[in-house]
């Protein structure tokens, strides 16, 4: 598995990345943030790793993880 791709722009972030440098982006002051909700955090926290800090990067270690068991 060529894990290059998970380290890599995909083409919308690439194009988007373009637009910006080319001044291609409206810059509107941000409105007013939305407050926290505790039930958002949470929800997050699960899905970037909050519990297991490092579990984002298990596509690009996935394969070393694996072979270093088997040997």
């Amino acid at each position: 598995m060529n894990i290059q791709k998970f380290l890599a722009l995909n083409d919308t972030q690439y194009f988007l990345l373009q637009q910006w440098a080319r001044g291609f982006f409206i810059d509107d002051p941000s409105p007013a943030p939305i407050p926290v909700n505790p039930h958002d955090t949470a929800s997050v926290g699960n899905c970037v790793g909050l519990p297991i800090p490092g579990i984002e990067v298990t596509w690009v270690c996935k394969t070393v993880m694996y072979t270093a068991l088997l040997m």
